[in-house]
């Protein structure tokens, strides 16, 4: 078995190859995305822990791929967790539907929980598109099963560890 680590930014990008998740071509759009994500973890009740990390293994062929990430908010309950990604987005123009890449990395966050956890009965993914005061401009909440969150994440898995494949065999 070959392990292989790999954050969910990673894995997600390898998918969505054609640009980063957080755009930022300077030092302010990056302070911009930090503000939003603190004034919206702010607003945040008692429940849900803010940055919360997850570690998570998943096999696939002969590959031990380890996927590492923190979660915006996670409000933690067996019988519904909640899983809550936070993007930053222009007030006036928020998306209409969610960016895929960005829906993704929380998909991934189900999974990681739901593989970690058997006893897990539910996961709710909420994408919330902030303002810089952390305001939502535009929310997208789906419930996934495990059996949801186990398919979404090897479409993720297997593409990858066929690339880790195709590269193995031009060393």
């Amino acid at each position: 078995m070959i392990k292989k680590s790999i954050s969910v930014r990673e894995l997600v990008e390898f998918t969505f190859v054609h640009e980063d998740i957080t755009p930022s071509s300077n030092a302010e759009a990056m302070l911009a995305g930090t503000m939003s994500h603190q004034a919206r973890q702010s607003k945040l009740d008692d429940n849900y822990i803010s940055e919360y990390s997850i570690i998570s293994s998943f096999i696939y062929d002969d590959y031990d791929l380890g996927i590492i990430g923190r979660m915006d908010a996670f409000c933690d309950s067996i019988s519904c967790a909640t899983i809550e990604e936070i993007k930053l987005c222009n007030k006036d123009d928020p998306p209409k539907d969610p960016i895929p890449r960005h829906i993704w990395q929380a998909y991934t966050y189900a999974a990681m929980l739901y593989n970690n956890r058997p006893d897990q009965k539910c996961v709710e993914v909420v994408l919330n598109y902030c303002d810089k005061e952390g305001n939502i401009c535009s929310s997208f909440k789906e419930k996934l099963s495990r059996e949801q969150a186990n398919d979404l994440i090897y479409e993720l898995i297997i593409p990858y560890v066929n690339f880790l494949h195709q590269e193995a065999e031009h060393l």
